[in-house]
């Protein structure tokens, strides 16, 4: 598969149909679910795409059943956002091994560290 085709994807279970774009929510509602607390990033209507995850206790490894509920949530959202981690590149690895072997490996990676990639954000304000 080539780098342009890679980037080209489309989650059937949040991308609406519609022809419409997804739109920032002015002030997102928050759920529970178990431990973990969803917020929906982006949505159209019925149709949500990413949601902020919080409730995870990131200092030990992520119980088996709250992964099973991470891979759910990966599966209605297609992004996760987990905030403040405090994750090393080991234990990041690690927790992304335990959500399994369909795990979408992005081509941007660490030399050092091929299972990982880097996001920078670079804001200006005036």
């Amino acid at each position: 598969m080539s780098f342009a085709t890679s980037i080209m994807r489309t989650y059937e279970n949040t991308c609406p149909r519609t022809g419409q774009v997804l739109k920032l929510r002015g002030a997102p509602a928050s759920f529970q679910e178990g431990a973990l607390s969803i917020t929906p990033v982006l949505t159209d209507g019925s149709s949500s795409f990413g949601a902020e995850v919080s409730g995870i206790d990131w200092s030990k490894p992520v119980p088996e059943e709250i992964v099973k509920q991470l891979v759910q949530l990966s599966k209605k959202y297609a992004v996760l956002i987990f905030r403040s981690t405090g994750l090393d590149n080991k234990r990041h690895i690690a927790f992304s091994q335990q959500l399994g072997e369909k795990l979408e490996i992005n081509p941007f990676f660490l030399c050092e560290y091929p299972w990982l990639y880097c996001v920078w954000l670079s804001v200006t304000v005036t």
